[in-house]
């Protein structure tokens, strides 16, 4: 933290004598020093603050339950789960300061139906003040737009979200306020790199500034930079480097966006005892989460893919949390549904099952252009052999340096898509591709079906035979059958081996 000014002096003397007229304009005077260089004082004022005293400028409130959270941690206080909600007339500031601190009331419970409408009333009365002639309101709207912005994020609103992320970041340029700065282009970034839209995803990540790292803010800030960041890295075909910056992440770390790191966990691992664990981790992190913030929003569709990639991955049947498994969603659906349809029609395509990839992905090909993940994968589900659907994909996957579908075509087809990247100068995501189509697996489980190396993976952490036919649902001596297939398939005569060749 920076050293203490005479100005901070000041505050700090003024709140010990209750001299609240003089605190306030030592607020007007000097907040952004307060709030960037002296967190933890201007939270002890606010904290010293009575009530009557604060009821003056409710934005306060708003800044205390803020400043709080990011110093000390989300159960800083229950404020955000109480409305706040402000009798007689109030100035734009104010006003818009209680209608956001409701609506992060309502986020932080699962209302987010009630917290878009306060975003959209917030934005309404917005557009009738005259923002040039209150220097308070344009101080002010680099966290309202954030704050906004986020909200529509985690309802889903991805687009509406952009908006206001993008407002977020210029108004805090233009006003100097390096957190929303940082804030409003990582979350910008990630946004993009869900869509895909790469070039755009770089264009923020590259605004998104260097700030130090003892910064108050720049934990959080950082989040969705790493997020877009192990997207990009994914789409680059370069999974070891999205599990190295992954590993910079926790559940807990990546707060409000936890259920985007599980989905960009369940999309890296590869090996069955790291989706296991994955599987875990997950289980285990919803229950530290109050029931009404598990739901509701895009939670929920990152949880389905999540569980359908997850489900996917282990051979496991369907449950009821995979919701997007019977889904059929057109091109005005969600983002992530559409994912989890593209995700079983590229599955279908690389088994040869073509009539089913196609009744999925088809109404896919209308989406918009904004979209061009989606878009490739589209393609690719419904191409035939050197079809233009592959060779639009492709030429789609090269624009915007998004590869990462192309890993869901069978072996075949990589190698043809590989010759076809050559071509197109993508020479680094043609030989990729053609490491994933020839190289043989990394350890001893090569030959092993799916099913034989989950039981392998099983026997070798030192389940017993029934507990692993209880857990894949099926009878003590077809797992024995399986482990004696493993061990001849693999060499190997008892666990402590069975290990060490899975392993080595």
């Amino acid at each position: 933290m920076a050293e203490k000014t005479s100005t901070t002096r000041e505050l700090a003397e003024a709140s010990a004598a209750g001299n609240w007229d003089r605190v306030f304009a030592l607020f007007d005077q000097s907040w952004n020093e307060f709030f960037h260089d002296h967190p933890v004082l201007l939270l002890e004022v606010l904290e010293q603050m009575p009530d009557e005293a604060i009821d003056r400028e409710p934005k306060l409130r708003l800044a205390r339950e803020y400043i709080g959270r990011n110093v000390h941690g989300d159960g800083y206080s229950t404020a955000y789960r109480n409305s706040v909600d402000l009798a007689g007339p109030l100035d734009a500031v104010n006003q818009l300061a209680m209608w956001t601190a409701q609506m992060a009331a309502a986020r932080e419970v699962g209302r987010f139906s009630d917290a878009t409408r306060l975003v959209n009333v917030a934005r309404d009365f917005l557009g009738a003040q005259p923002i040039e002639a209150d220097p308070m309101l344009s101080a002010a709207l680099p966290e309202f737009h954030f704050q906004w912005g986020l909200t529509r994020e985690l309802a889903g609103d991805f687009d509406d979200a952009l908006t206001d992320y993008n407002d977020a970041y210029d108004w805090a340029v233009s006003t100097g306020h390096p957190m929303i700065e940082s804030s409003a282009a990582a979350a910008a970034a990630f946004l993009h790199a869900l869509h895909g839209r790469n070039v755009l995803a770089r264009t923020w990540l590259a605004r998104f500034p260097h700030v130090a790292g003892d910064e108050w803010w720049s934990t959080a800030a950082a989040v969705p930079a790493q997020l877009a960041d192990v997207i990009l890295h994914l789409d680059g075909l370069d999974r070891e480097g999205a599990a190295r910056v992954l590993d910079l992440l926790t559940p807990v770390r990546a707060g409000e966006r936890w259920a985007a790191y599980f989905l960009l966990r369940a999309v890296t691992e590869t090996r069955m005892q790291r989706i296991r664990a994955v599987t875990s981790e997950l289980d285990s992190h919803l229950e530290t989460i109050p029931v009404p913030r598990r739901d509701g929003g895009a939670t929920d569709e990152y949880r389905a893919l999540t569980r359908l990639i997850l489900d996917v991955a282990l051979q496991r049947p369907a449950t009821q949390e995979t919701t997007f498994v019977d889904d059929r969603p057109t091109a005005k659906a969600s983002l992530l549904r559409q994912y989890g349809a593209l995700l079983r029609a590229l599955r279908a395509h690389a088994a040869g099952k073509s009539k089913d990839a196609r009744l999925l992905a088809a109404p896919l090909l209308a989406v918009s252009g904004a979209r061009p993940r989606v878009l490739i994968g589209a393609l690719l589900a419904t191409s035939g052999e050197d079809g233009p659907q592959r060779e639009e994909a492709i030429e789609l996957a090269v624009t915007q340096s998004s590869f990462g579908l192309l890993a869901f075509s069978s072996p075949d087809s990589r190698v043809r898509i590989a010759e076809l990247l050559a071509r197109r100068d993508a020479p680094a995501a043609a030989a990729l591709l053609r490491t994933m189509a020839f190289a043989p697996a990394p350890d001893g489980a090569s030959s092993l079906s799916p099913r034989e190396l989950e039981v392998a993976e099983r026997a070798a952490a030192g389940e017993t035979a029934q507990s692993i036919a209880t857990a894949l649902h099926v009878s003590p001596n077809t797992v024995k059958t399986q482990l004696r297939s493993v061990y001849r398939k693999l060499g190997v005569t008892n666990r402590r081996e069975l290990f060490e060749a899975l392993h080595r």
